[in-house]
């Protein structure tokens, strides 16, 4: 299964939420207003940035978020497709 972004994110709030934080202080932590998360959760998928931050804070490896997001962002062509594959076989590996 591949990985991706909004992953991170369920992850993220489920972490925080259960050691008692409040979904406004996960957005203050990250650096962006509950609106801009809303919106990615809406949308299904992170920004790069939002991935990227996320996966500092939970110790996960920001580089790998980073890349996972701007290729969900992307628009589909072959070059995505060939590239989410990529990502795939990196991951398992």
């Amino acid at each position: 299964m591949q990985a991706r972004s909004i992953d991170l994110l369920m992850k993220a709030e489920s972490q925080w939420i259960s050691s008692g934080k409040s979904y406004a202080e996960l957005c203050k932590e990250i650096g962006i207003d509950r609106t801009a998360l809303c919106k990615a959760k809406e949308a299904d998928r992170l920004s790069p940035v939002i991935a990227g931050r996320l996966a500092q804070i939970l110790g996960d490896d920001a580089i790998k978020w980073i890349a996972i997001a701007a290729v969900e962002n992307a628009k589909n062509s072959k070059a995505r497709t060939m590239l989410e594959k990529h990502l795939q076989a990196l991951s398992k590996g």
